[in-house]
């Protein structure tokens, strides 16, 4: 007769509408049992539909059923989605059901017949080709572990056994992960035999496979290994694992990696609700929950316990770790696998351990030996020392004189780890380090003498506004009415007279040369340089730095001098006069002079911040006075005889002359407090330090005349007033 072979071409616990149930445990446990089941039957094969199909939330996720993700799917591995739950290559249980499987289901086994008087306790059983005996049972009950008590006939099983499982416990730890990525448990266990009996308590809703070896096959054994540490300056460390078969079969070695946060987080069932509860029970505790109700409690030094329920944070020692872990916590509570965290690499028995570059903290390194039936497994921590950073003295600001054409300094760096180091250093202007760091600008306005110090403004970040002084000391104004503030730095009076060279300052790298030999640094300033150097000096152990900052004060060229320059009056006989201007310069450099005609109002408005609200305050204090007002405060008045004073604050009309002025400046005050550069009528010669000022036919008036000199690094001004009758 011909025979027809049976295949079972789609197997699924529904064909529509899937459920969360179909990516839950209990589909997981469907599986194993229906494949389990098909093994006694003259079925062929069986196709579970499928492996990898879609993500589906749209059907019955009600609260009531079982599992923790809220969607349904065809398949045994995600496709769309986001884990834990679903996404690209997520398992579900039905995937470790079929893992189950395949470890009973082997070339050459033959199938034996299974039986339970307890219908949530199933069991299949397959004698396997190497006369090994595996059971496969599955524990339907979801709230009780139960004891099978097995009674094997035919067959006598050694006192060890290789056990698979899947169950709850495994599918809550993936629930915890951040890439919903799982696996089987795998372990040896000692069973208690009575003849070739024995008995075995399973989980709730679990699938397990116990492999059942026969009597002669003794298992390895793996001596204990202690825990090691990794220096800093060690790159890796090699252990020797030393296995032993009392049966003399060749042994294979094997080791895997993780991290003890990992480690803590699987084994614990670690989680967090967000809520960290810090310092509830003192101590500046953080608390994460796990499994089964328990708490555990991290302190500032990395100390973790278990909480023994107390009113206060103590309770068990379980593992002390980095303190960027109480920081932190999440690096615990959602610790990723630590897999990448070292390389493990095996030559015959000798074990290298290699951290990945910069890790730092504890691995918990598991190695196991093998006789092909039984696992030997020793686990131990391997404790990465983080490289501590170098040091670096300190380097007090240096000054180069004006005859020295260069420094050396000696930089005094040390490493603790005893790693060899090397030196580097760059140098800049201060100018350029004070218009980056402060985020110095102009809007072209340098709001001259506005509070009446001939200050000089210029704008920072955040709104900050900076002033600089005829001496050079750079302040950041405190925002009162007058130029004070605190003192940032003295800078070269240059910087005053042009302030674009500090807010408008290039790189200064070009201003000195650096170079060294070992931790002797040489600077030399370039030929005719003089300001301030700001030196960075950083000493590196090859992956850790340490910088220190100083300047160096390269003399500043000293500032020429001008001799104050009495007014001046040209009569009505003379058609020019010749004032000598007594310039002189500390270092012998030659000077150059120029001049400039202004005229007395634009140079009082200047000088003293003269402005208006538009109000006068015409004879305020009765003597047909009106009123101005300056920088810092000050108030003003002129006087219909044009004398202009400024105001003592008392209750009369009293106070300092300051110039007596044109009666038209009385009859129009905005000639004065809104007075614009003014081309006088005048010229102005210079032969080397003879100036010759000569009006222009028929004017006369009164002017002012500023004279500078500069020696080609400072300059100095000097004004005089001339009036020509």
């Amino acid at each position: 007769s011909k025979q027809v072979e049976m295949v079972v071409t789609e197997n699924n616990s529904v064909f529509s509408n899937v459920g969360k149930q179909t990516t839950s445990l209990v589909n997981g446990l469907f599986l194993a049992d229906s494949l389990g089941s098909l093994l006694e039957t003259q079925y062929n094969a069986a196709d579970v539909w499928d492996l990898r199909n879609s993500w589906d939330t749209s059907n019955n996720n009600a609260s009531s059923l079982y599992g923790w993700r809220q969607g349904g799917d065809f398949g045994m591995i995600g496709i769309s989605g986001s884990p834990p739950a679903s996404g690209p290559y997520v398992p579900y249980p039905t995937y470790f059901a079929e893992q189950l499987a395949s470890k009973i289901i082997q070339p050459g086994g033959n199938v034996v017949q299974a039986a339970s008087n307890d219908p949530n306790l199933t069991a299949y059983a397959v004698l396997e080709a190497d006369g090994h005996l595996d059971l496969m049972v599955i524990n339907k009950d979801g709230s009780s572990a139960l004891t099978g008590q097995f009674q094997v006939a035919g067959f006598q099983p050694s006192g060890q056994a290789q056990v698979w499982q899947y169950g709850e416990a495994q599918d809550t730890a993936q629930s915890q992960t951040s890439n919903g990525q799982s696996a089987l448990a795998n372990f040896s266990t000692t069973l208690s035999l009575s003849g070739s009996s024995f008995n075995y308590s399973f989980p709730a809703y679990s699938m397990t496979v116990l492999d059942l070896s026969p009597v002669g096959n003794t298992p390895p054994t793996l001596q204990p290994i202690p825990n090691q540490t990794i220096l800093p300056n060690q790159t890796s460390i090699t252990v020797g694992l030393q296995g032993l078969d009392p049966d003399g079969d060749t042994l294979t070695d094997s080791a895997q990696a993780d991290s003890l946060e990992h480690q803590l987080r699987v084994n614990l069932g670690l989680s967090s609700d967000g809520n960290l509860y810090t310092n509830w029970g003192g101590k500046q505790a953080k608390w994460i929950p796990g499994n089964g109700g328990a708490w555990y409690f991290i302190l500032p030094n990395g100390a973790f316990y278990r909480w023994n329920g107390s009113a206060t944070a103590s309770g068990s020692f379980v593992a002390l770790l980095p303190t960027a872990d109480y920081t932190n916590p999440s690096l615990l509570y959602d610790a990723p696998s630590g897999a990448h965290d070292a390389t493990l690499s095996l030559a015959g028995s000798q074990l290298t351990i290699t951290p990945a570059a910069g890790y730092s903290g504890t691995l918990v390194v598991t190695a196991s030996v093998s006789d092909g039936t039984f696992t030997a497994s020793q686990s131990f921590n391997v404790t990465v020392m983080a490289n501590t950073p170098p040091t670096l003295q300190p380097i007090p600001n240096q000054t180069i004189s004006l005859n020295q054409p260069s420094l050396t300094v000696t930089l005094q760096g040390s490493d603790t780890d005893g790693a060899p180091l090397t030196y580097s250093a760059q140098a800049d202007s201060l100018e350029h380090q004070l218009r980056v760091n402060l985020g110095l600008f102009s809007n072209g306005d340098l709001y001259t003498n506005w509070a009446g110090e001939q200050e000089k403004w210029m704008q920072g970040s955040g709104g900050t506004w900076y002033f600089i002084l005829p001496s050079g000391a750079f302040y950041l104004w405190d925002g009162s009415n007058g130029a004070s503030g605190s003192l940032v730095a003295t800078l070269p009076m240059i910087d005053y007279d042009n302030p674009s060279l500090l807010y408008d300052a290039q790189s200064g790298s070009t201003d000195a040369t650096l170079s060294l030999a070992g931790n002797q640094l040489t600077i030399t300033p370039a030929a005719g340089y003089s300001g301030t150097l700001v030196v960075t000096a950083t000493v590196s152990d090859g992956t850790l730095t340490a910088s220190q900052t100083f300047k160096v004060a390269v003399m500043h060229n000293p500032p020429p001098t001008l001799q104050p320059i009495p007014n001046q009056t040209i009569g009505p006989n003379q058609t020019s006069i010749t004032v000598t201007l007594q310039g002189s310069d500390p270092d012998g450099d030659s000077l150059t002079y120029w001049a400039q005609a202004e005229s007395v109002e634009y140079q009082l408005r200047v000088e003293l911040g003269l402005y208006s609200d538009g109000n006068l305050y015409y004879n305020w204090a009765g003597e047909q006075e009106k009123w101005m007002q300056g920088s810092g405060g000050a108030w003003y008045f002129i006087l219909p005889s044009g004398a202009f004073y400024l105001w003592n604050g008392g209750a009369n009309l009293s106070g300092t002359l300051i110039a007596t002025l044109p009666t038209a400046d009385y009859a129009n005050p905005s000639l004065l407090y809104d007075a614009q550069p003014a081309t006088i009528p005048v010229t102005l010669s210079l032969t080397r330090n003879q100036l010759t000022i000569t009006p222009s036919a028929g004017y006369t008036g009164t002017f002012v005349v500023i004279v500078n000199v500069s020696d080609g690094y400072s300059t100095v001004q000097q004004t005089f007033q001339v009036t020509v009758t």
